[in-house]
């Protein structure tokens, strides 16, 4: 899979543009391995290009990685998820909400001509479209990883080492 690796100059006044190759499954492998979330390729490469957004709106490029998917997964992935009402749960997947209240929030800016935040945009999706989907069939771990919103991480700055409350 070819992609483009995109680096601006500090002043913006100089923009190298390098094409580069990627291995299947690149996508869901680095996100897997930054925020402890096992998705599909389409929907991690979403996931892993909203994390590069915030990672550039914070001014954290010079920021590990992996510490910048910490505070994404708990200050815009974790929001979202939790906001969606228990009895809507069975809906879609974790990341497959995120996803789509992305989508959402896209149309909603061009809609009404600015941006709108990430929660008002999950308020949206939640009442507009959410609502009105079937339930899907999901995995035992996604339905627990949309019930873990009070659990603390074993190590915060490695999501993928579980909750401290796990038996080993």
């Amino acid at each position: 899979m070819a992609e483009l690796d995109i680096h601006t100059s500090a002043d913006g006044s100089n923009i190298r543009i390098q094409p580069k190759v990627v291995d299947a499954g690149h996508h869901s492998r680095r996100l897997l391995r930054l925020t402890g979330l096992d998705t599909e390729e389409n929907q991690a490469r979403r996931l892993l290009n909203d994390l590069d957004t915030f990672r550039a709106r914070t001014n954290q490029g010079h920021v590990d990685e992996a510490v910048v998917a910490h505070q994404w997964l708990t200050e815009c992935f974790q929001p979202v998820v939790t906001a969606v009402p228990h009895d809507l749960r069975g809906k879609r997947e974790a990341a497959q909400i995120f996803h789509e209240v992305l989508d959402y929030r896209w149309y909603a800016s061009q809609r009404e001509h600015r941006e709108v935040p990430l929660l008002e945009a999950t308020w949206g999706y939640i009442q507009e479209v959410l609502q009105a989907l079937p339930d899907e069939a999901m995995e035992p771990t996604t339905q627990a990883l949309m019930s873990n919103e009070h659990r603390q991480l074993a190590n915060p700055f490695d999501p993928s080492q579980g909750f401290a409350d796990d038996s080993a």
